[in-house]
């Protein structure tokens, strides 16, 4: 048996648990349709998170497993009743660096072609338009929310430049998706579909647990 074989064997193992993990984050969508009470919604919707978090860890995907655990962490400040939104966002913001970290062990800097530059611009562009919408109407978090959509961006970038797994490269723009669609309700008051920032967030999480955790297992 090859090594690449023994680590994708390896991972075959511990799917169930990022089954499960994956399963539990995904039933948090019913919460949007329920009413559930402290303290178990932010148990509930950290639960998945935490799930997906061992399940990065077990695969020795340290900085993945870390991200998943501030994220966990933000899902609960999230759910308080009141909402503890700067306690969220640096938890997130933490989160993402250490996706960041993650990806920048992937970037082969001669290898990156014209097109991931011109994704990774756009992406920039984007992030921009949103900021220059967004900064009139965002008070007192305009400064946390900055430096936040400073972080997630640069995470998106260097995910597009890197040659991570294409889960984990899809996974942050989704999650910046979801962070964007949290935005359009603080900010502009814009209501989003039901259920539609969990399902982003989510499935974000889930590609890119189980990106990072292939990427170790192809490794082992």
């Amino acid at each position: 048996m090859t090594r690449s074989s023994s680590g994708a064997s390896s991972l075959g193992g511990l799917a169930p648990l990022l089954a499960i993990g994956a399963l539990c984050s995904l039933s948090y969508l019913a919460a949007d349709f329920i009413d559930v009470s402290q303290p178990w919604a932010p148990i509930w919707k950290a639960a998945g998170i935490v799930l997906l978090a061992i399940f990065a860890l077990s695969r020795r995907a340290w900085a993945a497993g870390i991200a998943l655990l501030l994220s966990a962490i933000g899902d609960v400040m999230l759910a308080l009743k009141p909402v503890q939104m700067i306690p969220g966002m640096l938890a997130f913001g933490l989160a993402h660096l250490a996706y960041i970290f993650a990806f920048i062990s992937f970037i082969d800097w001669r290898r990156i072609d014209l097109s991931r530059w011109l994704l990774a611009g756009l992406i920039l562009a984007l992030s921009i338009a949103l900021l220059i919408g967004f900064l009139p109407d965002m008070g007192g978090l305009r400064i946390p929310g900055l430096g936040y959509q400073a972080i997630i961006t640069t995470m998106v970038m260097l995910a597009i430049l890197s040659h991570a797994p294409t889960l984990t490269r899809l996974g942050a723009p989704i999650f910046m998706l979801s962070d964007s669609l949290i935005a359009l309700g603080l900010y502009k008051h814009i209501a989003t579909p039901a259920g539609s920032v969990w399902i982003t967030y989510a499935i974000a999480q889930i590609l890119l647990a189980a990106g990072f955790a292939l990427a170790k297992a192809k490794r082992a």
